[in-house]
């Protein structure tokens, strides 16, 4: 076998392996900011018993890489308003939601891109209570999704029946991400709001919300400001020693 055939060879295999075992995510540094640093800003009544929860002062890590008995797991995101609103009614744009998956046997990352639908719905703003109250109305295009945003309400969504079956004992790490935007004109009018990444694990592909006993989340990223122009949202489970790069 000539020099010139075994090196086509050689291409071919890393291309392979390259697509069988993909690298790191190329936002994972993103990540680590968007759970080590402090939210961009805190939405309305933040400061009082309404809205004090831990997670939207700071991105913070939950269930992690120890998912236990629960064997799949769903990104999602909630969106909420911030005290300088002015718009009743504005709409969200999101496209390009992913999830990362590393395997702790091999090393490798498993990445799932999300191109159909989403679901979810508008939801009391006592969050711990997780009380749904509307539907979300979501519109789609070839580029992006659009959801509706309201000032009374916590926005929440997700990928519409597409939680990834995870072997419990398997997972070394986690990536969300997306990229979303409030709508130009909207935000020309004043709206204002925040947004985030998360993941929840769930018993099973099927399984139904109850009380937290049927999930919980992996982790879930800092609020970040929704401005009229595209940003990344995103969370993770990984450690800043598992990529020195970011250091």
């Amino acid at each position: 076998m000539g020099m010139a055939t075994k090196y086509a060879l050689s291409l071919i295999f890393l291309s392979l392996a390259s697509a069988a075992y993909p690298a790191a995510p190329a936002n994972v540094c993103q990540a680590l900011d968007d759970m080590r640093l402090p939210s961009e800003a805190i939405p309305s009544d933040g400061n009082d018993g309404q809205y004090k929860i831990e997670w939207m002062f700071k991105g913070r890590v939950g269930l992690g890489n120890t998912p236990g008995r629960f064997r799949s797991i769903l990104p999602w995101s909630v969106a909420m308003e911030l005290p300088q609103n002015r718009l009743d009614q504005a709409r969200i744009d999101i496209r390009s939601i992913r999830l990362s998956v590393r395997s702790r046997r091999t090393g490798n990352w498993d990445e799932v891109s999300y191109d159909g639908k989403i679901a979810g719905g508008l939801f009391s703003k006592e969050v711990g209570k997780n009380l749904r109250e509307a539907d979300l109305d979501v519109r789609q295009n070839t580029r992006y999704f659009s959801i509706s945003a309201d000032r009374n309400h916590v926005m929440h969504f997700w990928p519409k029946g597409a939680r990834l079956t995870i072997e419990p004992d398997d997972v070394d790490g986690i990536v969300v991400s997306f990229e979303a935007r409030m709508n130009p004109a909207d935000y020309r009018a004043g709206a204002r709001f925040v947004m985030n990444a998360a993941a929840d694990y769930w018993s099973d592909n099927s399984a139904r919300w109850d009380n937290y006993r049927t999930n919980g989340d992996a982790g879930i990223g800092r609020l970040k400001l929704l401005m009229p122009y595209w940003r990344s949202y995103n969370m993770t489970t990984v450690d800043s020693a598992t990529f020195d790069s970011c250091v």
